[in-house]
């Protein structure tokens, strides 16, 4: 499709035009000084200039992917904030923990490390039961690839037959990417962390994300943790998110 003109080209394209179409006319005219021919080939150099820019204006990306490019809405000064936007959920049930539940019981920024689930208070949040967290920001793509995101949890507590249900979902720009949900063994004397991965192919800019880590609710808290792991292109293994990775506005 032919780019979209804005108007204040038209009347500076219409003179290019008209110089094009009229040989005739300046073939019977007197010749022109030079100096007045370099004048018009140097306007004619100008508008084919801003016509190339006009066509080569940056269209937005598609997820994946489809991001908001750096400077464009929402700018970066927007959401120059590091680190992501966790708000605290009720954790759902075991037979559900990919269902993001509609109450909050509080937030906080994180900025990378493993949020202990069953214990909030070093959080600042006054919850004293079992969580899942709904991280939000601008994930910050720096190069094109394959980026891969998803969460590892842990768990201290040994001695209990059985394994905890846990789960994880992403979205980028308001399209999930996708969900896993895994087993966290309890029995075992030195219990193996559990990681849940999801990927999609990007290109630099800023995307919006949310990303939800849950673990089932028992009857009574487990000890568990859940940490934020990324790989960008360039990483040669999973690792934590820290606060350069994804960025947040202020509310």
């Amino acid at each position: 499709m032919p780019p979209r003109l804005f108007p204040a080209s038209l009347p500076v394209l219409a003179a290019a035009l008209a110089l094009l179409l009229a040989p005739a006319a300046r073939a019977q005219a007197p010749a022109a000084p030079r100096s007045q021919l370099d004048r018009i080939e140097g306007k004619l150099d100008e508008i084919l200039r801003r016509l190339d820019q006009l066509q080569g204006r940056p269209a937005s990306h598609a997820v994946a992917g489809a991001g908001t490019q750096e400077g464009a809405e929402p700018s970066v000064a927007q959401v120059d904030k590091p680190g992501a936007l966790a708000i605290a959920r009720p954790a759902p049930p075991l037979s559900s923990v990919l269902a993001v539940p509609p109450d909050s019981v509080g937030g906080f920024i994180y900025e990378g490390g493993p949020v202990h689930l069953d214990n909030l208070a070093a959080r600042g949040l006054r919850y004293g039961g079992q969580a899942g967290i709904e991280f939000q920001g601008w994930l910050r793509v720096r190069e094109t690839g394959r980026y891969q995101l998803g969460a590892e949890f842990t768990s201290s507590r040994t001695g209990i037959i059985g394994s905890l249900s846990c789960g994880v979902a992403l979205w980028l720009e308001d399209r999930q990417v996708g969900q896993q949900a895994g087993e966290l063994p309890l029995s075992e004397s030195h219990p193996t962390p559990l990681s849940l991965i999801l990927g999609a192919e990007l290109q630099p800019g800023l995307y919006k994300l949310r990303l939800w880590t849950a673990c089932g609710r028992m009857s009574t808290p487990i000890p568990v943790t859940a940490t934020v792991l990324i790989k960008t292109p360039s990483d040669l293994n999973l690792r934590s998110l820290v606060p350069e990775d994804v960025v947040h506005q202020e509310r």
